[in-house]
């Protein structure tokens, strides 16, 4: 074993015997008043001990029971319990680290939008991959990379000197880097091993698969071929007729970006030998036929090629290797590291959106948001966990409108996609700066005649709230 690959490994199992990986579970709530409280429960606590309001040992506790609130974990297991009160997002601690100790998670300062009867609170916390899937991924980009520069090397050596497939290279480099960039996060997903059995794992093949469906989709109608949505299923003629088609887009796809002699189109060998240089006989309609280029006669422009690149076949070899390693050795620790992720997130009021799992809409009292999913999740551009809601004035409702119209999750809704045109905008922004609904009574038409219909009614008149009368 080369010297550059045995010095990784090491670093890797020094690493895999030092720093296990471990699951993270959190409760936090967002108040009204902008402060936030967190408990936490993980392995260790990244030195963040300090920075709590209290600190107990705990129990490793299954997956199964995490749906339990934190503070029922039972102490005096191998694992940390933290809990506190801070003053905003920005100052909850850094309790998820690189071993470096740069932090993972990001917590931005929440979004608060005054509308007078309501405040809507916008949340977003991010947990990024971490530094071994950014390795992998930057692994695999060299790897095209050099790839890339490596078969235009070979096809400068071995065409004609009139042929230019300039072209095709930086189709390769732009857009087909950006679909391999996509495929290895799908296979990233699929390679890692999830903490739970049984049910979890039976859906989440189908979600790769179905990502990777959707990416063939894409790329087979950049390409011009005709490919239903639903994949190989959806098609009236056969996978065979399919493949046939893709053969021949790809040919033609090839010859629209090869061209000779300052510009004319390549004749159909020249094209096959292009094709036949990238590795890629399989994908013409004539691949059973002989090579259009000798073992031996690529072999030279293979030698000459990596001479002009690295300065001999050596170089190349042993810069492949290193990235190859670099890559396994990424893909050793993501394997290994099975961590998982348990939020839950309290948010003021009614909750009106989230990408997490609601598990109570609100109404007076904080509704809550799930968040759980594994680190690969975050591969590569972070997960983000998002929830919006919308916390009721009825006091403010009562002062200015004589009523309380907006009280259900649907008028919250419609009264902000109402504020959000911007005719309405204004007019609602004059009432609040007026404290009074005269800008708005004599409004008709358009959203602000809905938004007068909304908040005092089809009359128009400041009523009574018929809560309070009954």
């Amino acid at each position: 074993m080369r010297r550059s690959i045995a010095l990784p490994l090491l670093a890797v199992a020094l690493c895999v015997g030092c720093d296990p990986p471990q699951d993270y579970r959190a409760e936090t709530e967002l108040r009204a008043d902008g402060t936030v409280a967190r408990m936490v429960q993980q392995q260790n606590l990244e030195g963040t001990e300090g920075e709590w309001d209290g600190v107990r040992s705990a129990e490793v506790t299954d997956a199964d029971d995490w749906m339990d609130p934190l503070a029922s974990v039972k102490s005096g297991g191998p694992a940390m319990l933290a809990w506190g009160d801070f003053a905003d997002a920005e100052s909850l601690p850094d309790h998820i680290v690189e071993s470096d100790g740069e932090p993972i998670r990001v917590a931005e300062p929440p979004i608060v939008t005054d509308h007078g009867v309501l405040k809507v609170f916008e949340w977003k916390e991010t947990v990024r991959p971490g530094r071994v899937y950014m390795a992998a991924e930057e692994a695999r980009a060299a790897l095209v990379s050099e790839w890339i520069n490596q078969k235009e090397a070979l096809l400068a050596e071995a065409l004609p000197p009139n042929t230019d497939a300039g072209p095709i290279f930086q189709w390769l480099r732009t857009r087909g880097d950006a679909y391999a960039a996509e495929l290895f996060a799908i296979w990233i997903a699929a390679i890692e091993p999830r903490a739970e059995e049984g049910a979890a794992d039976s859906t989440q093949g189908s979600v790769e698969l179905e990502a990777a469906n959707d990416l063939f989709f894409r790329l087979y109608t950049e390409l011009g071929v005709d490919w239903p949505e639903e994949g190989i299923a959806g098609l009236a003629d056969g996978e065979e007729a399919a493949r046939r088609r893709f053969r021949q887009r790809v040919e033609t796809f090839v010859a629209d970006r090869v061209t000779v002699d300052g510009g004319k189109p390549a004749d159909p060998d020249t094209v096959r030998l292009v094709l036949s240089l990238l590795d890629a006989d399989a994908m013409t309609t004539d691949a059973d036929s002989t090579p259009p280029v000798t073992a031996e006669d690529r072999a030279i422009a293979e030698e000459r090629a990596a001479v002009s690149l690295y300065g001999s076949v050596t170089a190349r070899d042993e810069r492949m290797g290193d990235l190859g390693g670099q890559l396994t050795l990424s893909l050793i620790l993501i394997q290994w590291n099975n961590t998982e992720f348990a939020y839950r997130h309290k948010m003021p009021g009614v909750l009106l959106e989230t990408n997490g799992t609601p598990l109570s809409g609100g109404t007076a009292s904080a509704a809550e948001t799930l968040f759980r999913f594994d680190r690969s999740d975050a591969f590569p551009d972070g997960r983000e966990m998002t929830a919006t809601s919308a916390l009721i004035d009825e006091e403010a409702q009562r002062k200015l409108l004589g009523s309380v119209p907006v009280r259900s999750k649907s008028e919250v809704e419609t009264f902000l996609e109402l504020v959000a045109d911007p005719a309405a905008g204004a007019v609602w922004a004059e009432c609040l700066e007026q404290e009074s609904v005269e800008p708005l009574r004599n409004r008709h038409t358009g959203a602000a005649g809905h938004l007068r219909e909304l908040l005092l009614g089809p009359g128009g008149a400041v009523g009574d709230d018929p809560v309070a009368a009954g």
